[in-house]
């Protein structure tokens, strides 16, 4: 098949439009898909913080009814941070874990950092968390895009919060992606595979008129013309045919 050809033109024509659909298939796709992943995970770590936020509130409400506030405080967020750190920090080296930072920046639970830590205090993420009562933001930490999602517990002014890298957050998003591009590229190639099959035998009666037409034009007028077709193949050959025929 030759690059200037017809068949090749068409063909190529049809290869582009397939990967321009298959590549606009993907976006769009990921696109849609990457917002849903957003609600879904929202919805997800909102659950999990009102669960932290529920056993704070809770242990709050057990230190008021001492009556002793001021003297049981401490042993209370003791307390409750070595429940939470039990729960949460089992595994060694979590990807997503929560932690707690309190309203200046210092550590107060995180599996890595010790408590009063205030080696985050100045970062972006903590300024984010200080500013608002709750939200979820994206950042970047040392090169590495993450995202974050926080909730204040105004009665003790501690800041929960979750945040791990984007990579984790559209794991699944990216997986479903590539899955996607194989099935596309799949059909593409198997619809490409059958229209050229097509379009070569549409275009058949057209290559072999041409080289008739070449041939009748070098002085060989005893070419057979097959002019059995009923469409405009068919009505060019007829008028090749008759042309012959004046001469």
């Amino acid at each position: 098949m030759r690059f200037n050809s017809i068949t090749f033109k068409i063909l190529f024509f049809i290869i582009i439009a397939f990967v321009v659909a298959t590549f606009s298939v993907l976006l769009l796709a990921n696109i849609h898909l990457t917002k849903i992943i957003d609600i879904s995970q929202e919805s997800v770590y909102s659950e999990k913080l009102d669960a932290i936020f529920g056993v704070l509130k809770d242990a709050d409400e057990r230190l008021k009814k001492t009556g002793l506030v001021e003297a049981y405080f401490e042993d209370f967020k003791a307390s409750t941070i070595n429940s939470l750190k039990k729960t949460y920090y089992g595994v060694s080296n979590p990807i997503i874990y929560p932690f707690i930072i309190d309203l200046n920046g210092a550590i107060v639970m995180h599996p890595a950092l010790k408590a009063g830590d205030l080696s985050i205090k100045n970062l972006e993420v903590t300024k984010n968390m200080l500013a608002s009562k709750s939200g979820n933001f994206t950042y970047l930490y040392l090169g590495q895009e993450k995202w974050c999602i926080f909730r204040h517990f105004n009665n003790w002014d501690w800041v929960i919060g979750y945040a791990f890298p984007l990579d984790v957050k559209y794991k699944d998003t990216r997986k479903f992606t590539v899955m996607l591009f194989v099935i596309m590229v799949g059909i593409t190639a198997f619809v490409v595979l059958v229209l050229s099959l097509i379009v070569t035998k549409f275009t058949k009666p057209i290559v072999r008129l041409t080289k008739i037409s070449k041939k009748i034009s070098e002085g060989d007028i005893d070419q057979e013309i097959d002019f059995k077709n009923k469409d405009e193949v068919g009505t060019l050959a007829r008028s090749f045919d008759n042309m012959r025929n004046a001469i």
